[in-house]
Order: structure tokens, then sequence, then C-alpha cells
């Protein structure tokens, strides 16, 4: 296979530091529908995707697309990150049961996660979710 046109994610990159948010969204869809092999920015891309979703408050595909992210790559550095969002997305929805579910497993899951991860999944699942 030929390799990945990282020109593409850069372009999405660079839209989304402008905050052309559709745009933006468009170009990171494209590149990981393209490259569905590239294990590296691929994944990344999506979970772009997805942060736009998030960063506007649009909590339902926001959800949808992290899962998408730890589905597809789940050995990507961004899946622990995607969990931790896919958790405060459900929260976002007033899932609270499902967000507190999905925070409790992040460490299981990713004992790896980087400190940061594993530190603001802790932080939240007590201030959220304790009784």
């Amino acid at each position: 296979a030929p390799p990945p046109n990282t020109a593409q994610y850069d372009q999405a990159m660079n839209l989304m530091g402008r905050a052309q948010y559709d745009e933006a969204s468009a170009a990171f869809r494209a590149y990981a529908d393209a490259n569905p092999g590239d294990t590296d920015l691929s994944p990344q891309a999506i979970y772009w995707v997805a942060n736009i979703s998030f960063i506007r408050q649009d909590y339902a595909p926001a959800a949808r697309t992290f899962a998408e992210v730890i589905k597809k790559y789940p050995k990507s550095t961004r899946a622990p990150d995607a969990m931790l969002k896919l958790a405060q997305s459900f929260m976002g929805m007033g899932q609270k049961q499902e967000g507190c579910t999905t925070l409790g497993l992040i460490k299981s899951k990713y004992p790896n996660a980087s400190p940061q991860t594993l530190g603001q999944a802790a932080s939240l699942r007590k201030t959220a979710c304790s009784k």
C-alpha cells in the first residue's frame, strides 16, 4: 500500500488551529477513511473528529466517535484519552451511570495510560460518581 498522504492530516490540523471546525472535521474523517491501516494518525484523526463534536457540546456524536477510536484502534496511544472523553460525553448527555462505569474501566483496560489521563479519570470519578 502507498504511504498515507499525511499532508491531508496536516491540513486538517491547520484548519482546526484556525477554529474552522466543519472543514477540519471533514478533513480528519476523510484522512481516517482513506487510511484505515495507519495506526498512528488515523486514530488521532478520529479522536479529533470526536473532540470537535465534544467542544461543541454535541455529546451524542462525540460519544459515538470516541467509542470508534477505542473499537478500531484499541492499542492506540489515543485510546485511553478517548475513553476518558467518552465518559465525559456520557456525563454531558446526563448518562451518569454510563459515564461512571466508563471511568471505572479506564485503569484496568489501560494500565499504561499517561498519569495525566489516569489522574483526570480518578478525580472526575471522585467528584462526579461518589454517592
